[in-house]
């Protein structure tokens, strides 16, 4: 039983070397790139206002830009080999219905990830650069946008944060199906609270103006209708 302890103690050490040695090697690489990475983050930009150019107002903020993104791409690349290694610990342990269950919650996750960053990318961001890019266009004064690197930087790391994290939304409501927490009947039944619970969270996890709040409210409200259906199907067929 000890020898049993001592050796699931080892594996679990050995694996959270692996998953900070992954975070440095990610970082190091990811810094060493980090001006094609960066212009990822700001082609929607480049694509709106091809004659702008970015600026930064003192010495250190370039590079802190570049620490911000190479620290952001290592965090996700660790977050996704630390969910496949302690995945692969708990495996051995696990009933099949466990580890069905794992498994179908780390697809899940993986996959509205890159949703959520698809829906940024191409959706969001044109978005909240054409509604603040129109501001330039005044005729009583000349209003002249120069963006800060380290600003925009921060507003489409925001942006990817929180709407990752609204976008796990049929994850939760997957556990909470499956540990019969909640059922397909009081889904369809409580829809009207669950709708004010979107927009509630949208203005407590955005700043003070409805544009911001309506970019999580929506697309929570979107996610829940569409997980609500699929639940529906699945119970019915």
């Amino acid at each position: 039983m000890m020898l049993t302890i001592l050796n699931h103690w080892y594996e679990l050490k050995l694996r959270v070397v692996y998953v900070i040695v992954t975070f440095l090697v990610t970082f190091v690489t990811s810094y060493l790139y980090s001006d094609i990475l960066m212009y990822i983050y700001v082609f929607p930009f480049v694509l709106k206002f091809d004659e702008k150019k970015f600026i930064f107002t003192n010495l250190g903020e370039a590079f802190s830009s570049c620490l911000s993104i190479s620290l952001n791409i290592s965090l996700v690349v660790t977050f996704f080999f630390f969910v496949h290694s302690m995945l692969s610990f708990f495996k051995p342990g696990l009933y099949k219905t466990e580890l069905h269950l794992l498994r179908m919650c780390s697809k899940l996750l993986i996959i509205n990830i890159f949703l959520s960053v698809c829906f940024v990318y191409f959706i969001v961001l044109p978005g909240v650069i054409n509604f603040f890019g129109h501001f330039e266009s005044s005729r009583l004064f000349e209003l002249t946008l120069e963006a800060k690197i380290s600003d925009y930087l921060e507003l489409v790391l925001q942006c990817l944060f929180w709407i990752s994290l609204v976008f796990q939304t049929p994850v939760v409501i997957f556990l909470f199906v499956y540990l019969n927490v909640i059922n397909v009947d009081s889904l369809v039944r409580k829809r009207k609270e669950f709708i004010l619970i979107c927009f509630v969270a949208g203005a407590l996890l955005s700043p003070p103006d409805i544009f911001t709040q309506l970019l999580i409210a929506l697309p929570l409200w979107i996610l829940l209708e569409i997980t609500i259906f699929i639940f529906i199907v699945i119970d019915e067929y």
